[in-house]
């Protein structure tokens, strides 16, 4: 283990960072070394973080970033991502002989069909609550339209039912979902088949604590959501596909970066977050209407 000092030009000494190497060091506490000093009140978004070394036993991060959508009137247009350097000593030549890009890894978007899941219970039936509501609101032959969940429809029957037998409230879920009639395509029979692996997975499952309860309900909340993006894309990158443009062509025509252009048309979309003349820009490009991608503050998505 070694330690590193972080400092940043006329401002003397940051923080001490700690790792097996200078790369685990720092990658290990990027976000405590920024903070504060890169993007807005909001937060930042990073564009490339480098590293290359200097003289003396110093080596210089380079950090490129900008603000966050999430400030109000946050103009992504106007806030050019700035570089900005801190000072690392107690670098060893040795450490870093030519110049390290680290690789930035996007927040990854959540999918309730991964195994990993069924390690953590509560993951498991937030999944299983979560599916269980989309398939009755979105795959069934006689959804009820009156009620938004299955999930809710048993809770105002049973308020208490979650808590205290969770596995009688799972079983009266599966009772208003088959009297929903799932559909017999291709992708419910996965959804089924998600559905009765993960009851297997909970067949022990009693009683939950409220802490228990809270994630279980978050777990089922990120699975729906999930769901109805699930072969979908933005109609953003449908609209730039048709026009032949390049990511990187659009968001030079744009002014803003491609990275920050990148998370406008993923499909877990922050446009929403965006100024209103970012987007109107955009939709100039291709010659639509802000409502063709953004629509009543709501990001457009086409089924694949």
């Amino acid at each position: 283990m070694k330690t590193y000092e972080v400092r940043k030009k006329d401002e003397g000494l940051i923080s001490s960072i700690d790792g097996d190497s200078l790369f685990q060091a720092i990658e290990g506490n990027l976000n405590r070394i920024i903070e504060n000093k890169i993007g807005n009140s909001a937060g930042c978004k990073l564009e490339n973080v480098w590293l290359e070394y200097v003289s003396d036993g110093m080596a210089a991060l380079h950090v490129v970033g900008c603000g966050s959508d999430s400030l109000v009137n946050y103009d992504a247009i106007n806030d050019k991502p700035k570089d900005v350097v801190f000072e690392i000593h107690n670098v060893d030549p040795d450490e870093i002989k030519e110049p390290y890009t680290f690789e930035l890894m996007e927040e990854e978007v959540f999918d309730p069909f991964e195994k990993k899941w069924h390690n953590n219970k509560m993951a498991c039936l937030g999944i299983l609550v979560g599916t269980i509501n989309y398939i009755g609101r979105c795959h069934c032959t006689c959804p009820d339209k009156d009620v938004y969940s299955i999930e809710n429809k048993v809770f105002s029957k049973f308020p208490t039912l979650f808590q205290v037998n969770t596995q009688a409230f799972l079983n009266q879920m599966n009772l208003y979902l088959q009297r929903f009639r799932p559909k017999s395509d291709k992708k419910t029979r996965e959804l089924m088949e998600l559905v009765e692996e993960l009851s297997i997975e909970l067949m022990d499952i009693r009683q939950l604590t409220s802490g228990e309860v809270g994630s279980a309900i978050l777990f089922s909340y990120k699975t729906q959501n999930a769901l109805s993006l699930r072969n979908k894309r933005t109609a953003l990158s449908s609209y730039r596909e048709k026009a032949g443009k390049s990511q990187q062509q659009v968001a030079d025509d744009v002014g803003i970066s491609l990275r920050q252009y990148q998370r406008y048309e993923s499909v877990t979309s922050t446009m929403s977050d965006a100024k209103f003349s970012v987007i109107k820009k955009i939709a100039d490009v291709f010659g639509i209407g802000v409502e063709d991608i953004l629509k009543n503050g709501q990001v457009v998505y086409f089924s694949e």
